[in-house]
């Protein structure tokens, strides 16, 4: 098992290989640069594991949602790299990333993952783990932080709400405590989901990839 892992955020560029049980990775500060670094970073990691292309057997990318240059990138260079040599690619949404990572610490069965696209649009993921089985449903929707609040004080009082600093713009009320913002995900997060994802056989081939993306004048991280 071979898998590439890249990813441009806001703030940092990373890639990472995981070959059979070794996990290697590579990060740096780019800010709003990724692009300049990404191939550059790739070769360097697969250089230093006599490793090329050929030998990759799946490519993981985050697919937002994020800025529009950043996930524009992620996908590019995924779909450039597996074009030529037929490799599956991994899609990974943000949503599932944040909600995995609080599900490792906690071990919840009901987490709603929340990223703002703009001051009146949210991102939503509701993960549930029903007899072993998670029921995972994702989609955009309509915001309005008094409804909101609303809803999780009824419908989502016994489900734990996750979010980025940052990209999470909801005014709690303080009587909600079930609540945790991570500051930032990094790589050795997206390398977790996508292990889980190529083990589950969770790949595609090139096909058209519809991203996620955050409205530029919403964006604060």
């Amino acid at each position: 098992m071979i898998i590439l892992i890249i990813n441009i955020s806001h703030n940092i560029c990373s890639v990472a290989l995981v070959k059979n049980k070794n996990i290697y990775y590579l990060e740096k500060t780019c800010y709003k640069n990724g692009n300049k670094y990404i191939l550059f970073m790739i070769k360097k990691i697969l250089n230093y594991n006599n490793i090329t292309i050929k030998n990759i057997n799946a490519i993981s990318f985050l697919n937002g949602p994020g800025h529009f240059t950043n996930v524009r990138v992620n996908i590019s260079v995924a779909q450039g790299l597996s074009f030529g040599m037929n490799i599956p690619l991994i899609s990974i949404s943000i949503l599932d990333v944040i909600a995995y990572k609080i599900y490792k610490m906690f071990f919840l069965k009901k987490i709603l993952s929340v990223i703002n696209s703009d001051l009146n649009e949210i991102y939503i993921g509701k993960y549930q783990k029903i007899k072993g089985l998670w029921i995972i449903n994702k989609k955009k929707i309509t915001f309005n932080n008094k409804i909101f609040n609303n809803k999780i004080t009824s419908k989502y009082n016994l489900w734990f709400i996750v979010g980025l600093k940052g990209y999470t713009n909801i005014k709690f009320k303080k009587n909600i405590s079930n609540i945790h913002l991570f500051n930032e995900i990094n790589i050795k997060d997206i390398i977790n989901l996508t292990i889980k994802y190529y083990n589950k056989n969770n790949l595609f081939y090139n096909k058209n990839i519809y991203p996620l993306y955050l409205k530029n004048n919403f964006i604060n991280y």
